[in-house]
Order: structure tokens, then C-alpha cells, then sequence
């Protein structure tokens, strides 16, 4: 009887702190950026998807513009979710130098990748990633992106 009950205890603690693993990953996966950041992925995201079939007529940069800033337009949301597959933050700091750098990943559907990178002070860097810089002794931190109409 008391061994069925320590193997009942130990699976039950078992799924128990898989949960919470699961959980302290979830939370942490998207952490806000600081405005100047966000404004600035934004305008990186603009040009980078101006290379979308379609998003780059003068008609269509003033609604990609508007898209990204939580206004969206049906059109360039449908052209968007065609031709992006996912997009990625990549925040790296380079021991050897004072800055640190923040990429966007494009990865599209048909298999192209995009990148845009900016040096920003670590200062600017969301807490949760240096926290994670630190704490796990990493210099790269990944981040998923979702547009607005995602979230």
C-alpha cells in the first residue's frame, strides 16, 4: 500500500512541475518592449514587408503603416498572412563590446528569410532578456513576434 501511494506522490509532483515549466516558458516568451523598440520594429517591419507582392504601392505603404499600428486593413492583414510565416526577435549581446544588437527575422512562406538589425545599449533591452542573458550566461535571446491582430 505505501509504495503504490510513493508512486502516486512522484508522478503526481512530476506532472505537477511540468506544468509549471510550461507555464514559466509561456509567460516569459513575449515580454513588451520599450516604446522606442517597438517603434522601431514597426518601422523595420514596414520596409521589410514593403517586398510583399502588392504591399509596396504608395496605395498600400500608408495602410501596411497603419496595419502595424493596430489600425488593420483586411487587404494587407490577408496579404500578410499569406506570405509570412512567422517573424522572430533576436537580441544579442556581444561580450567584447559595449552595444547590443536587435534583429528581426522574417521568415516567409516561400522560403526567403529577412533581416533587419539595429544597435541599441543594453540598457534598452527588454528586463526579461537580459535577465535571461544573464542567468543562463547566453549571449543570443530569441523571442516570437506576433502582429497585432494576433495578439
Amino acid at each position: 500500500m505505501l509504495p503504490l501511494l510513493l508512486v502516486i506522490a512522484v508522478v503526481a509532483l512530476f506532472f505537477f512541475l511540468r506544468h509549471n515549466k510550461k507555464a514559466a516558458s509561456a509567460s516569459k516568451d513575449q515580454g513588451p518592449l520599450p516604446s522606442a523598440l517597438d517603434t522601431w520594429v514597426s518601422e523595420a517591419l514596414s520596409k521589410e514587408l514593403r517586398k510583399i507582392e502588392g504591399l509596396g504601392t504608395d496605395l498600400f505603404k500608408k495602410k501596411l503603416v497603419g496595419t502595424l499600428a493596430g489600425e488593420p486593413d483586411p487587404d494587407v492583414v490577408s496579404a500578410i498572412s499569406d506570405a509570412v510565416k512567422k517573424v522572430d526577435l533576436e537580441f544579442t549581446r556581444y561580450p567584447h563590446e559595449q552595444d547590443a544588437e536587435l534583429a528581426i527575422i522574417v521568415r516567409y512562406e516561400n522560403g526567403r528569410e529577412g533581416r533587419v538589425t539595429k544597435r541599441v545599449s543594453p540598457s534598452e533591452l527588454p528586463k526579461d532578456v537580459t535577465e535571461e542573458m544573464a542567468t543562463r550566461a547566453v549571449t543570443r535571446v530569441f523571442r516570437p513576434w506576433s502582429f497585432t491582430w494576433e495578439r
